[in-house]
């Protein structure tokens, strides 16, 4: 095949590929908590605060080759027994929580570095990353994460600038960034929609995290292509 066949084929793999990742909901911006109070929001926050970022958003790497992302465990409140996974980052799962309120007894009491328990190395593309709900009676899997509009479980992601969240509710926040938290719903409780089942930030040396909205999916496939092609000339160079 020729280099230019190669180069279209690429590009409209990378296409379907991101397409069919944000196929399972569309991402839209707005805030937690959406029901009863959030405990990583009412450790580190004054009471009343709200978290700008996105729901039903898939969380891609851009980056010109491989990376290190770093991961940390804030901790949860749910009575189910959650797990978070980034593949090849320490095993699997990566965290786990038994059930219980573990905000009161990790981390300090600024928001900053908490418990890491791994580090990663990652290609540009899809992050393999996944919550496990009620000791794997559910999954909750990037690129097809859900809405907030079903009862169902799903994580809502906040990207950060060095720990500064967004606490300003203008319906406008960052879509990408070094650094980003993820917030889970397990869906239990009735759906408290409080997100805090699990708390999970991720932080990356040498590239960046993306969401990228629907009509932005193909320039995104267009561009990891693109780095792919010139990484290719580089070494034939």
């Amino acid at each position: 095949m020729g280099n230019l066949k190669m180069v279209a084929a690429a590009a409209a793999a990378s296409v379907l590929a991101l397409a069919a990742g944000s196929a399972s909901a569309a991402p839209y911006v707005d805030t937690i908590p959406g029901g009863q109070t959030n405990d990583f929001i009412a450790k580190y926050f004054p009471a009343g605060t709200q978290i700008e970022g996105w729901y039903g958003a898939n969380l891609y790497l851009i980056a010109g080759g491989p990376v290190t992302i770093r991961a940390d465990y804030y901790g949860a409140e749910a009575g189910f027994i959650n797990s978070f996974t980034l593949t090849g980052c320490g095993g699997t799962p990566t965290f786990s929580h038994g059930g219980g309120n573990t905000f009161n007894a990790i981390g300090p009491a600024v928001l900053g570095p908490s418990t890491t328990f791994c580090t990663s190395s990652q290609s540009p593309g899809l992050l393999p990353l996944s919550f496990s709900v009620d000791n794997g009676a559910l999954t909750v899997t990037n690129g097809a994460n859900a809405d907030n509009t079903t009862a169902g479980p799903n994580f809502f992601m906040s990207f950060d600038n060095n720990y500064v969240l967004d606490t300003t509710v203008n319906g406008v926040t960052a879509g990408s960034g070094q650094s980003v938290f993820l917030f889970l719903d397990d869906g239990g409780a009735q759906n408290d929609d409080n997100h805090d089942d699990m708390v999970i930030r991720l932080s990356i040396t040498g590239g960046s995290f993306t969401v990228p909205e629907p009509g932005a999916l193909a320039l995104v496939g267009l561009a990891l292509t693109g780095l792919g092609l010139s990484r290719r000339r580089a070494a034939r160079a």
